[in-house]
């Protein structure tokens, strides 16, 4: 179950329920096809992850921005030590080369993910991996996967080593991509039950169309503009990937025409040790959404502090609500999302109203948010530069 609860904010209309339903009233799938979540993906694809998740011992997934930031999401859920994907997402050859020293390249799968297939970072890390693993006489034959465009760049090398490709969905975008190939694929290599995951989101967006005008739904997207700087404060490690990923969807869909919302990525206990005097004692352009999953964890650790006995999780616990105390205080607007558990049912709850909330801001921004116009003029520059070297 997921709990919202408002905080020192009064919900002001300024025209945004007449907004809301001017873009239900033009809601369907085809002009959003991302909403249809349910058939974003193939049996084929499905086939593809549960081949990948029982012959390798790791799949090293190589990708930026959404490319990356989907998996990591939806992976967090079971991501531990023991997992089997690795995740590369930056050009540090000293890290990438560790990374590969550090696991067997004989039971490894590389599954490199990028729509445009022309992303220079993503294109020079698959080229250095395939070639690491030359370098070590590790055959590629059945190791070499991508997610792409045809006739891009990264199709291209795929197509010189035979990799299989999966053509990546041409009506969604990457930061968008969750319930395609691109989500799916790593979820299901992860452990996750992408079934339970779909099902929630799909009964979120069919309980969105039946009744759009939902209480918590408006009044989130009310407190999002509310303020010019939105800061995403979660409690727990499982949320990390989801701010990032929420704060990518925020930034690249809105932030156009001199329009937006700055998204800022809080982690407590660690930040409330590094930003906090900035929150209570600076400009007051701020909201604060406060992520906290209260269900029972299955381990503790208990000790005793000044003839106290505490956990771990009593103190973050106490911490959290000390917090929010100070926050209520200092009568800044907090959006407080609580939760009892955190599974695929809470996920695909969360996505869905993530992806809600972006498309009716844009909406009332009257902005597209499917485009990044200044994201792909910064792609061309960068690769310009490197092609003339």
């Amino acid at each position: 179950m997921v709990l919202i609860k408002f905080h020192n904010f009064s919900f002001n209309n300024n025209g945004l329920v007449d907004s809301i339903k001017e873009f239900t009233d033009k809601l369907d799938y085809q002009n959003y096809p991302l909403l249809d979540v349910a058939n974003q993906f193939s049996s084929s694809e499905i086939d593809l992850a549960n081949f990948l998740r029982d012959n390798f011992k790791k799949v090293i997934l190589i990708g930026m921005g959404g490319a990356m930031l989907n998996p990591q999401m939806l992976t967090a859920i079971k991501y531990n030590s023991e997992s089997k994907i690795i995740f590369i997402d930056n050009l540090d050859s000293v890290y990438i080369q560790k990374v590969l020293k550090s696991i067997d390249l004989n039971d490894c799968a590389i599954l490199s993910i990028s729509k445009s297939g022309n992303t220079i970072e993503t294109i020079a890390i698959t080229s250095s991996v395939i070639s690491y693993f030359k370098e070590k006489n590790i055959n590629l034959e059945n190791k070499l996967y991508a997610i792409t465009s045809e006739n891009s760049s990264l199709f291209q090398l795929a197509t010189s080593y035979n990799a299989h490709i999966i053509l990546h969905n041409k009506k969604i975008g990457g930061r968008f991509s969750t319930f395609t190939s691109v989500g799916l694929i790593p979820s299901i290599i992860c452990g996750l039950d992408f079934n339970k995951f779909i099902y929630s989101a799909k009964a979120t967006v069919e309980e969105f169309l039946k009744n759009p005008m939902q209480e918590d739904l408006i009044t989130s997207i009310a407190f999002l503009l509310h303020k010019p700087i939105s800061v995403l404060f979660t409690f727990t490690k499982d949320l990390k990937s989801f701010t990032k990923w929420y704060a990518q969807i925020i930034a690249e869909s809105l932030g156009k025409n001199g329009k937006g919302i700055t998204p800022i990525r809080a982690e407590g206990p660690l930040d409330q040790h590094s930003q906090l005097q900035l929150y209570f004692d600076g400009p007051l352009d701020k909201s604060f959404t406060l992520y906290f999953n209260n269900q029972s964890k299955p381990f503790d650790f208990n000790f005793s502090l000044e003839g106290k006995e505490l956990s771990l999780n009593k103190v973050l616990e106490l911490e959290y609500n000390s917090l929010l105390k100070m926050f209520n205080k200092n009568e800044l607007p907090i959006r407080e999302v609580y939760f009892n558990k955190f599974d695929e049912e809470v996920l695909g709850k969360l996505v869905v109203y993530s992806l809600l909330e972006i498309m009716i801001i844009a909406h009332y921004f009257q902005i597209n948010p499917f485009d990044q116009p200044a994201i792909e003029q910064n792609k061309l520059n960068s690769r310009m530069i490197i092609m003339s070297k």
